[in-house]
């Protein structure tokens, strides 16, 4: 007897499938602009893009941000930078989108020579920026949040401090974990995050359900160090079934199910079909004859 049951469970697992409730969209890549400048801050003056190679289909980055426009007669232009150049590093610390290289070139400041390391061709060169102070009143656009769906079902913002949980599910994970919206992320599994698109391509990296370890400062000031898993989304079975006896399907999103028994290609014992609001039940069907059929709901089901 336990063997027919380990068998007809074999038989069930391998005519199994399932697939997620939702499908998710990954982030796209983010583009910095310091061409507008504003009063107090930092001017680099350049427009640079994540390493992508301008592709928004290819969700791969290689290092780096890769410069498209340099201003004339701005602080990059001075030092030689030119567009298509890629900035591997600010100051000693890796930069791989543009948000990480605003927050380095703020916190060198106006007046200050910011050390760059930068590739063209094949060649990797220092360079030494002397960051002009903004005198022009144009401000840009703030950015109010980097949205990630995936992973954390939160918005995040970049901040001198640590990139600040902006927005969030009420059960998203960092929630979960005890991070409050307003709280600041220093840290992803020890290493330093210095912008919420930084942020948001190392967590794409994990996988779904993955623990990650947290260092972040709460709203009240405190410390805390915390594992945070990342959002999985919810699964549903689509297909079930053993051949002949028996025979479940279903759409993702749940809007269509059918389910059989005892399927032959001259005899079915029972059929029932949902399609929206439309339900169809069949008892007996012989030589694709319906016996007894009864449906509910308005219009006609479709193959």
């Amino acid at each position: 007897m336990s063997l027919r049951l380990a068998l007809t469970a074999v038989l069930f697992t391998l005519g199994c499938r399932t697939a997620p409730v939702a499908t998710l969209p990954g982030p796209l890549p983010e583009a910095g602009d310091w061409n507008v400048a504003e009063n107090g801050r930092a001017f680099l003056g350049l427009r640079g893009e994540e390493n992508s190679g301008g592709s928004l289909e290819a969700m791969s980055f290689d290092p780096g941000v890769r410069v498209l426009r340099v201003i004339e007669n701005s602080p990059a232009a001075n030092a030689g930078l030119s567009s298509g150049d890629v900035i591997l590093e600010a100051g000693g610390q890796a930069v791989d989108d543009p948000g990480s290289l605003d927050v380095l070139v703020q916190r060198t400041g106006a007046e200050s020579e910011l050390v760059l390391s930068v590739l063209r061709g094949d060649s990797v060169f220092a360079v030494t920026v002397a960051l002009a102070a903004a005198g022009g009143s144009a401000r840009r656009p703030q950015t109010l949040y980097i949205l990630d769906p995936v992973r954390s079902r939160a918005g995040w913002t970049t901040t001198p401090d640590g990139v600040r949980l902006t927005e969030s599910d009420e059960d998203g994970p960092f929630v979960r974990a005890g991070l409050p919206p307003g709280s600041l992320v220093q840290t992803l599994d020890g290493e330093p995050v210095l912008s919420a698109r930084a942020l948001v391509r190392a967590l794409g990296q994990r996988d779904a359900g993955a623990e990650v370890s947290v260092q972040a400062l709460l709203p009240d000031g405190s410390q805390i160090k915390v594992d945070v898993t990342l959002y999985e989304l919810p699964r549903v079975i689509t297909e079930l079934g053993v051949p002949i006896l028996f025979d479940y399907q279903a759409a993702a999103d749940g809007s269509r199910t059918s389910a059989s028994l005892l399927d032959l290609w001259f005899f079915q014992l029972f059929q029932y079909r949902r399609d929206g609001g439309e339900r169809r039940w069949v008892l007996l069907e012989l030589f694709g004859f319906d016996l007894f059929e009864y449906a509910t709901g308005m219009g006609e089901l479709t193959e």
